[in-house]
């Protein structure tokens, strides 16, 4: 089951044109880096401590998808 979940994704990811391919990766390190700079900002305000966790992993998360998106494709 899993081998096929992998296999999908794969072939799914290669058979992406170059240009929807650079859009895909173009909105994932904006997010990355959008809540790279949420997470920072929340560190300077009194802002509530699930918060400033929240962004920091979903940063994290975005740029590990778009680290593996990349090793896939190339």
């Amino acid at each position: 089951m899993f081998d096929r979940v992998v296999n999908v994704a794969y072939n799914f990811v290669r058979e992406l044109s170059t240009t929807t391919f650079c859009i895909i990766m173009a909105i994932l390190i904006t997010l990355g880096f959008y809540y790279l700079a949420r997470f920072l900002k929340a560190n300077k305000k009194e802002a509530p401590k699930l918060a400033k966790v929240s962004y920091l992993l979903m940063s994290v998360l975005i740029i590990v998808v778009f680290v593996v998106l990349t090793n896939i494709r190339y």
